[in-house]
């Protein structure tokens, strides 16, 4: 699941509706302090397909304000997490063995479509080859 599992707590708000926070690893730009997401779950007619929206965005301080939910019970960075931080210690390296490989066995046309959801006269989809992807892709390293 998302944040390494940490969303799996789900609380109850005071006004009784069932909320998650998510830590986006980003900070708010005035206090410096850690921003969250705040989810709720989603209206009935669409809790199958997406079962939370985001509503808002606090800081540690206001999530303990509004819902009551201490320090203690917030997600921790997923920076913080042994898998990253040994993902870290690994300096990347340019392997054109392993961008051929991934290049290879990727079906792009097997990949699935993202439609927009707005509402809009005309499409702004661009297209790209698997050719020249491929070279982006390798260009990119």
């Amino acid at each position: 699941s998302i944040n390494d599992k940490q969303i799996d707590n789900i609380f109850r708000a005071p006004n009784g509706e069932l909320v998650i926070v998510i830590n986006i690893d980003l900070t708010f730009r005035d206090s410096r302090s850690n921003m969250y997401l705040i989810a709720i779950e989603n209206d009935a007619e669409f809790v199958e397909k997406v079962r939370w929206r985001i509503v808002d965005f606090m800081s540690a301080t206001q999530i303990y304000n509004n819902l009551g939910i201490s320090n203690d019970y917030l997600p921790q960075s997923s920076r913080n997490m042994p898998w990253f931080i040994n993902g870290m210690r690994n300096i990347p390296t340019r392997s054109n063995c392993d961008i051929h490989r991934i290049l290879r066995d990727t079906h792009f046309r097997s990949l699935p479509a993202k439609e927009t959801k707005r509402n809009c006269q005309y499409s702004s989809k661009s297209q790209i080859t698997e050719h020249d992807l491929a070279y982006w892709v390798k260009e990119s390293f």
